[in-house]
């Protein structure tokens, strides 16, 4: 079945950190992280449960996933063609 907007919205948040912290450096980890936390607020009206649980999740990433970060010469490709990567 269909999962709630809340939950689905988290699952959406968590996922794109977790992409992040994988193959990204560092800082967009966090700022992906905080940005969708943000927007996870406003779609779902302050749910502050689910806020605290999506946090939660984000918290474990680090210990959790394998870091292969992308190519130097792939960065420069994606901040060329100025890819959206903080968020």
């Amino acid at each position: 079945g269909r999962k709630p907007k809340s939950e689905k919205l988290k699952m959406m948040w968590v996922n794109k950190a977790r992409v992040a912290f994988r193959y990204l450096p560092f800082r967009y980890y966090i700022s992906t992280s905080l940005m969708w936390s943000l927007q996870y607020l406003k779609e779902t009206g302050f749910n502050l449960g689910g806020f605290v649980q999506g946090w939660k999740e984000i918290r474990r990433i680090p210990g959790r996933e394998q870091r292969s970060p992308l190519s130097t010469a792939t960065m420069e490709y994606l901040h060329k063609v100025r890819a959206r990567l903080w968020y």
